[in-house]
């Protein structure tokens, strides 16, 4: 679950910057999904070598998804 109140117009921008991935984390979810799909589908490597499943890719989407990037 992500989601904040923000108490004032102030916090927004606050609340924002939070919940908002850095560009770091959309690059690595980005080339994780980019890794599963040229692997059609199932497991596949991240760059660091280690396996992945449907899962960690689910949430490299909404990582995408939550930044702006369509996934």
């Amino acid at each position: 679950m992500a989601a904040a109140i923000a108490a004032g117009t102030s916090t927004i921008a606050v609340v924002h910057d939070v919940f908002t991935p850095a560009p770091a984390e959309l690059a690595a979810a980005q080339d994780l999904v980019d890794r599963f799909e040229a692997a059609g589908g199932g497991v596949c490597l991240d760059a660091r070598g280690r396996m992945v499943d449907l899962a960690v890719v689910r949430e490299a989407r909404r990582t995408l998804r939550d930044g702006g990037v369509p996934a």
